[in-house]
């Protein structure tokens, strides 16, 4: 019988979100779990998977629309659902009738655990995971373990500084270092490898596997089944609806397909998303092409005139001792924010009121004095003096940024 799939509950808040793709088409046979359309919400985009079985007779949406919660995405005639439904119990009526057997294989996997150490004995990379959403890597602010430290899973191993914060990174693996890949000050990406760790003593390795054999020997003719429909989801649905559709809602309204995030990236650097080339699948728009379009950008604007001239820095050593200290990935991309903002907010000047009476007092006890000595002691000299004592215990105030070398610039 026909069957609708309605999107389901995506989380707290979230009652919809735009259809960004359509990965499965009319006449398509799909599964359970199967992706069956990419949306985009509020918060990130997401696969939507099916939670039914059978032969799709009608799709009720297309890329661009906007969906909400308990809406009817497609229409699945359940013949062959059912079918993988009688084949389910099927394959799990000779589990009770063959009840001694099942529990053989289940006091079987016991001595299994033997040969799985013998794989996580040999060295194994730790490599930098995945930090979060346009987050490539990072620089090592600190190394926290040493060559031949025994470690456990969780444990950190280095404190890597992002764009966006300082953050420890824990050890997926356990076991004994044999060898540091990264130093201090180094840059890492995603990816690379961090530490090699000897998994000998990494019981929790293999704990885990005897896991993973137990249920395979019983499923193991399933398993294969599980497995084809997934290459054949990821290349024909993924290739087949994007170009059809791009086009079609191009000639209305024409969507934007990119993440929140991106679209974030976007409106803070001045982009208009819009106007940028996705290089991802069916147009889809990414961080790095709005960065491409950005640099783009910025290469035309000396032909029309920069709107900023980048003048260089006067030589302050002119006027004394200074000091040049790298700049952080943090402060580099505070710099460049707080650059933007200041030329693209309108200023404004706070007036407030002061008692300056002792002040005044001050400057008429020492007036005398200040002119035999050959000047004049007015309030302003008074601040300057104020100033440049505050200046010394608060040095920051007093510094310049010279983003050509990334450097901060402390006047002493």
């Amino acid at each position: 019988m026909p069957t609708e799939f309605n999107l389901p509950d995506l989380g707290e808040n979230i009652e919809g979100g735009d259809v960004v793709a359509v990965l499965v088409n009319q006449g398509d046979t799909i599964e359970v779990d199967q992706p069956v359309v990419e949306l985009e919400t509020d918060k990130a985009v997401i696969e939507v998977p099916s939670a039914v079985a059978g032969t799709i007779t009608q799709l009720h949406v297309n890329q661009g629309d906007h969906v909400s919660v308990g809406q009817a995405i497609i229409t699945v005639d359940g013949e062959d659902g059912a079918a993988s439904a009688s084949a389910a119990p099927a394959a799990e009526a000779p589990a009770p009738a063959e009840a001694a057997e099942a529990l053989q294989t289940e006091s079987a996997p016991p001595p299994e655990p033997a040969p799985a150490p013998a794989p996580a004995s040999g060295p194994v990379d730790f490599n930098l995971p995945d930090l979060g959403e346009n987050i490539e890597g990072g620089d090592v602010v600190a190394v926290l373990v040493n060559q031949g430290d025994t470690i456990e899973v969780d444990q950190p191993v280095v404190e890597l500084e992002t764009d966006k914060a300082v953050i420890e990174v824990p050890s997926a693996v356990a076991g004994t270092i044999t060898q540091l890949h990264v130093n201090q000050d180094d840059h890492v990406s995603v990816g690379q490898a961090i530490i090699t760790v000897d998994g000998a003593g990494a019981p929790e390795a293999s704990d885990a596997a005897p896991e993973s054999p137990a249920p395979t020997p019983a499923p193991s003719a399933p398993a294969p089944a599980e497995t084809p429909p997934q290459p054949a989801e990821s290349a024909a649905p993924a290739a087949a609806p994007a170009p059809p559709a791009a086009p079609a809602d191009g000639k209305d309204k024409k969507p934007v397909p990119a993440a929140p995030s991106v679209r974030r990236l976007a409106r803070e650097i001045g982009i208009d998303i819009a106007q940028v080339s996705g290089s991802g699948p069916g147009g889809r728009i990414s961080a790095e092409d709005v960065k491409a379009h950005s640099r783009q950008l910025n290469q035309q604007r000396p032909a029309a005139g920069p709107a900023i001239a980048q003048e260089p820095l006067p030589d302050f050593s002119l006027w004394g001792e200074t000091e040049r200290q790298p700049m952080t990935r943090v402060r580099q991309i505070t710099a460049e924010r707080l650059t933007y903002s200041w030329t693209t907010i309108p200023h404004v000047t706070q007036f407030d009121q002061a008692d300056t009476t002792e002040i005044d007092v001050l400057r008429k006890q020492f007036a005398e004095q200040a002119e035999k000595a050959g000047g004049k002691l007015t309030p302003t000299a008074i601040l300057l003096k104020v100033l440049a004592a505050a200046l010394k215990v608060f040095p920051q105030f007093n510094a310049s940024i010279d983003m050509a070398g990334h450097e901060i610039i402390y006047k002493k």
